[in-house]
């Protein structure tokens, strides 16, 4: 059925005039979700199949454990570990134990080294595994942002001698989404880490085509299952835009999250939900990686059950839905290829602000990011509190005890806030 077709049925039945602006949804990004599309071209590039790698996050806990929790990961199935190694504080020797466990049992790595990654990526290449991999699947973690420009191209070039198919440098969005920003900020923001990397390293002697094909984006999940699923192919786009501007053919590598701040206390197996809805956008997204919370994680450290359900909800959808069967399952579908190009359309724009303002880094340092992130993040809580967005189990249908007060989380890089969703629901409950 045409727009003009429904636009008329609707205007006749309810009597009213401009119906389908009426029931069209404004986002928190200022984009407009409409009630019906019409039938329009779909995406110019057909986005390809992905069936994303399972990564599982050991976080902190001393070597000896984490070994044990690796080795309880691969058992499970999973493809890799994430492994906070800054966080958890291990010393080269404490890291090279839980490698080896990852080692021998064939998984991929995904390293958070931290702001002196050095002895850390030198351990991991120690374990990159079988010559012919070529490090494929790895993601060494090493933010350019975090890093001295010379130490980090030291680093790429070691990466690429030793694991030249390992995706060495990363541009994560996650502090920025725990600090309130909403998705179009976010895509905004890996491009602009992307330009600052490309600026930093071509200074280092690294060509924008070497620096493009070890680089990894980080980007965490919506609970809009709809706008999760635009974000990733959004994310896709871009990617594929930023590399064509500066002649390479370079893929964007994305390892998808799900979002710690969508997590809640109060009800915390309504999670459960919200993570399977993040994992399935995900996948029909086009994700190359992804990595779960567990259901129990805004409790304090998970516990055996909720580690094993979120591998297993991957491990589900990955082996009994076909969600990977088909390459960009989501396109042709006028809803989800027009609100992917306004989002990408939208972050494009916002990049090319932050860029006319002196890139990402000076945005952090005079403090106007901040300010667009507190600004987002307030527009969300005004929203959560008013019950115009609902978190079921917080501020509908909330459950009559709430559990202990959380300790307040610390802040993140950059000194970011980390904020939860739940905490400004809670307002309504």
């Amino acid at each position: 059925m045409s727009r003009a077709t429904w636009h008329a049925l609707a205007t006749q039945e309810l009597a009213g005039a401009g119906m389908v602006e009426a029931l069209a949804v404004r986002t928190l990004e200022g984009l407009t979700v409409e009630p019906v599309y019409e039938d329009r071209s779909r995406l110019g590039a057909r986005l390809p199949a992905r069936i994303p790698r399972i990564v599982c996050r050991v976080g902190p806990t001393e070597a000896a454990a984490a070994a044990g929790r690796v080795r309880e990961e691969a058992l499970g199935g999973a493809d890799g570990v994430w492994l906070a190694a800054e966080e958890a504080g291990w010393d080269p020797a404490g890291l090279r134990e839980v490698l080896a466990a990852a080692a021998e049992s064939s998984l991929t790595i995904a390293l958070e080294p931290g702001t002196q990654p050095g002895p850390r990526v030198a351990a991991a290449l120690d374990f990159v595994g079988a010559p012919d991999s070529g490090g494929v699947g790895w993601l060494l973690g090493i933010e350019p942002l975090r890093v001295p420009a010379a130490a980090c191209a030291d680093l790429v070039r070691a990466a690429a001698e030793r694991a030249p198919r390992a995706r060495a440098l990363l541009v994560d969005a996650t502090p920025f989404h725990d600090a309130g920003a909403h998705a179009v900020t976010e895509l905004a923001v890996l491009l602009a880490g992307t330009a600052e990397c490309l600026r930093g390293l071509e200074r280092a002697g690294r060509s924008p085509d070497e620096v493009l094909c070890s680089l990894a984006w980080r980007l965490p999940m919506e609970r809009d299952f709809f706008g999760g699923i635009a974000k990733v192919r959004a994310a896709r786009l871009l990617g594929t835009r930023l590399a064509e501007s500066c002649g390479s053919a370079a893929e964007t590598c994305i390892h998808a999250t799900s979002s710690a701040r969508t997590l809640t206390r109060r009800e915390p197996h309504t999670n459960l939900l919200r993570l399977t809805v993040q994992a399935t956008a995900a996948m029909l997204g086009g994700a190359d990686a992804l990595s779960l919370h567990a259901f129990d994680a805004a409790l304090g450290a998970p516990g055996a059950l909720g580690r094993r359900m979120a591998r297993n909800t991957q491990l589900v959808l990955r082996h009994e839905t076909g969600l990977a069967a088909e390459a960009d399952p989501a396109g042709g579908s006028p809803h989800l290829d027009e609100r992917t190009r306004a989002l990408a359309r939208a972050a494009w724009n916002e990049f090319r602000a932050l860029e006319r303002g002196g890139g990402l880094a000076r945005a952090l340092a005079d403090g106007s990011l901040r300010a667009r992130l507190a600004a987002e993040w307030d527009a969300r809580r005004k929203r959560l509190a008013a019950r115009e967005e609902i978190v079921l189990g917080v501020n509908l249908h909330a459950a009559e005890a709430a559990p202990p007060a959380a300790a307040p989380a610390a802040a993140g890089p950059w000194n970011l806030p980390r904020h939860r969703e739940e905490e400004a629901a809670e307002a309504a409950a």
